[in-house]
C-alpha cells in the first residue's frame, strides 16, 4: 500500500507524456507527407500547363498530339512545294517537331551537314522552326552556325 500512496509509481501518469510525444510525432508527420505531396502535385500541374523544358507537342492533356499527325499530313503539300524553291538560290531547311527536311526531303542531323558542306555557299539557307521541338530546334542551329562560321555560308533563321 505505501507504494499506492507514491505519486512516482503511478502508472496512467507514467504513460501519458509518451503518447503525447507520438500523438506530436504523428503529426508532423502528417503534415510533412502533406507538404510533400503537394509540392509534388504542383511541380505535375507547372510542368503539364506551363510545359518549361519544351516537353510535348502542344497543350496538356495530349491535345497536342493529333495536331502533330495532322500536321505532317498537311505539310507534305508545302514541303514540296519548297521543293520548287530549289530552283532558285536559297534551300529551305524545316524543323517540325522532331524531323529535319532539307527542301522537302527527310534527312538526319549528320545529313543535313553533310548537304550543306556539298553546296556551300553556292546557296543560301534559311530556317523554318515554327513546329519544332526546342531540342531539335537547337541542334540544327548549331550545326548551321558551326557551318555558317567555317564555311560562309548565309542563313536566315527567322528569329
Amino acid at each position: 500500500m505505501k507504494h499506492e500512496n507514491h505519486p512516482n509509481h503511478e502508472q496512467p501518469e507514467a504513460h501519458e507524456p509518451p503518447r503525447k510525444k507520438k500523438e506530436k510525432k504523428h503529426r508532423k508527420r502528417g503534415r510533412a507527407v502533406f507538404l510533400i505531396i503537394l509540392l509534388l502535385i504542383i511541380a505535375v500541374l507547372i510542368l503539364l500547363f506551363f510545359n518549361p523544358f519544351g516537353w510535348g507537342g502542344g497543350g496538356a492533356f495530349g491535345m497536342g498530339g493529333q495536331n502533330g499527325s495532322d500536321s505532317s499530313s498537311n505539310n507534305s503539300s508545302p514541303v514540296s512545294d519548297s521543293s520548287d524553291t530549289s530552283v532558285t538560290d536559297t534551300v529551305i531547311i524545316t524543323v517540325e517537331n522532331e524531323d529535319i527536311y532539307f527542301d522537302g526531303e527527310l534527312c538526319s542531323e549528320t545529313a543535313l551537314r553533310e548537304k550543306i558542306i556539298a553546296l556551300g555557299t553556292e546557296k543560301k539557307y534559311e530556317l523554318d522552326h515554327s513546329r519544332a521541338i526546342k531540342s531539335a530546334y537547337d541542334s540544327v542551329k548549331a550545326i548551321l552556325v558551326e557551318l555558317e562560321d567555317a564555311l560562309g555560308i548565309t542563313v536566315n533563321y527567322n528569329e
